[in-house]
């Protein structure tokens, strides 16, 4: 991943969330472990999880549904897969998601957008 495409990651996720000034984010880190492999984005000092490729990072991040591990659970191989699947689907995505996995990427994103826009960025999911 080049510069440009870790800029475009931020700066939409930064958009698409509308973060508070005062929260944390960044930088965009690929591959910052064996056990983590993929794109990451720090938000407030945790890791999250955005997709595997360029395009699955920049479709999750205008979703604003990353994944906190540490948060919403282990990300398991059909976590990782459907993050790539539905980047390449097309308008038309939603259609092909299971129940399960809309109801995970709305909680995530529910508590996504309370994590980067409340008012104390000390604060921390799950405390």
């Amino acid at each position: 991943m080049i510069e440009q495409q870790r800029e475009q990651l931020l700066k939409t996720i930064t958009e698409c969330i509308v973060l508070h000034p005062d929260v944390p984010i960044g930088p965009v880190l690929e591959n910052p472990s064996s056990d983590r492999p993929g794109i990451w984005i720090l938000v407030l000092d945790q890791a999250a999880y955005l997709g595997a490729t360029f395009e699955a990072a920049m479709f999750t991040a205008q979703l604003s549904d990353w994944w906190i591990p540490e948060r919403d659970g282990q990300l398991l191989t059909d976590d990782i897969q459907w993050f790539e699947e539905r980047a390449r689907l097309g308008e038309d995505w939603e259609q092909k998601e299971l129940p399960m996995f809309r109801e995970e990427r709305r909680t995530r994103r529910t508590l996504n957008v309370e994590l980067a826009t409340d008012d104390d960025p000390n604060r921390t999911q799950g405390n």
